[in-house]
C-alpha cells in the first residue's frame, strides 16, 4: 500500500468532519461574499477605520492598503487559531484508531511496513489542514481582492504557517497516541502544551525568572523554550509576512528540528508497540 493510498484512505475516514468543515468555511465566504456585494467596503472603511495611534502607515501605501492589511492579519490570527484548534480534535483519534485490533492487522497484513503506515497517516493529516486552511485563506483573499483591489499574496502565507504548526503538533500527538491508545489524553495533553506551557516558556523572562535569579535555573528555562516547539510564534510569521516586517526563523527551524526528532521516537515506538 503506497502512502498516497494512506493518504486517501486517511481523508476518508475523516470525510464527514472534512464536509462539515468545508461547508462552515463555504458558509462565511457566502457571508463575506454578501457583505461584500451590499456595501461599499473601501469608502466605509475610509469613513469609519482610522489608523490606530501607535501604528504609522508604510511608506509608499496608502490608508486603505494599510487598513486592509491589518484585517488580512486578523484573519490570519483567526484562521490558525480555528485550525489548530479544530484540527487536533478531528485527528486526534486516527493513529489511537489505526492501533485497534483488527484493524491494524488488516493494513500490516499488505506488503506495509510499521513506519510507512505511520508516514501515511501523518501526511494525510497534514492534507486535512491544509485542504481546509486553503479552501477559506484563497476564498477570503479572493473576496477581500475584488472588493478593495488591495492583494496580498503574503496572506496566503497562512496556509503553510497553520500546516507547519499543525505538523510539529502532530508529531507530539503521535507519540502520546502511540502510548496511549487514547484520543482524549492526546488532545488534553496537547492544549495543555499549546495553552499554557508554551506561552509561560515564551514569557519566561516576564513570568518564570522573577521565580529565581539563579543562573543555571534560568538556563534551563531558555534551554526548555528552544527545545520546544513554538506554535505561537509560528503562527506570528504569517502576520509579520502580511506586514512586510522582517521575520524571525529561529522558532520555525528549531520546531521543525523537534517535530523531526518526534516523528523519528514515533516510528521507534511504533515499529517496536506490540500491537
Amino acid at each position: 500500500m503506497s502512502i498516497p493510498a494512506l493518504v486517501e484512505d486517511t481523508l476518508r475516514s475523516r470525510a464527514k468532519a472534512i464536509t462539515v468543515l468545508l461547508g462552515i468555511a463555504a458558509f462565511f465566504l457566502l457571508l463575506a461574499t454578501i457583505v461584500a456585494l451590499v456595501t461599499d467596503v473601501p469608502s466605509a472603511f475610509t469613513a469609519n477605520v482610522t489608523v490606530p495611534t501607535d501604528r504609522t502607515v508604510p511608506s509608499g501605501a496608502s490608508p486603505i492598503e494599510f487598513l486592509v492589511g491589518m484585517v488580512y492579519g486578523g484573519l490570519a490570527a483567526l484562521t490558525q487559531f480555528v485550525a489548530i484548534l479544530v484540527s487536533v480534535f478531528i485527528t486526534a483519534g486516527i493513529l489511537p484508531s489505526t492501533m485497534e485490533r483488527g484493524t491494524v492487522e488488516l493494513y500490516l497484513s499488505k506488503p506495509l511496513s510499521r513506519a510507512r503506515l505511520l508516514t501515511g497517516r501523518f501526511v494525510g493529516c497534514l492534507a486535512i489542514v491544509a485542504l481546509t486552511t486553503g479552501f477559506f485563506a484563497i476564498g477570503m483573499w479572493t473576496i477581500i481582492g475584488l472588493e478593495t483591489g488591495v492583494w496580498n499574496p503574503a496572506f496566503l502565507s497562512v496556509i503553510l504557517t497553520a500546516t507547519l504548526c499543525f505538523a510539529v503538533l502532530y508529531t507530539m500527538m503521535m507519540v502520546l497516541g502511540i502510548a496511549t491508545r487514547s484520543a482524549a489524553s492526546t488532545i488534553i495533553v496537547v492544549f495543555l502544551f499549546v495553552y499554557i506551557l508554551a506561552p509561560i516558556l515564551r514569557n519566561r523572562q516576564g513570568w518564570l525568572f522573577a521565580i529565581s535569579e539563579n543562573r543555571l535555573y534560568r538556563s534551563v528555562m531558555d534551554l526548555l523554550y528552544y527545545i520546544f516547539p513554538k506554535p505561537e510564534e509560528i503562527a506570528a510569521t504569517a502576520n509579520a509576512l502580511i506586514g512586510g516586517q522582517s521575520v524571525s526563523w529561529m522558532p520555525v527551524w528549531s520546531s521543525v528540528l523537534f517535530g523531526a526528532a518526534m516523528f523519528a521516537f514515533a516510528v521507534f515506538l511504533f515499529e517496536r508497540k506490540d500491537l
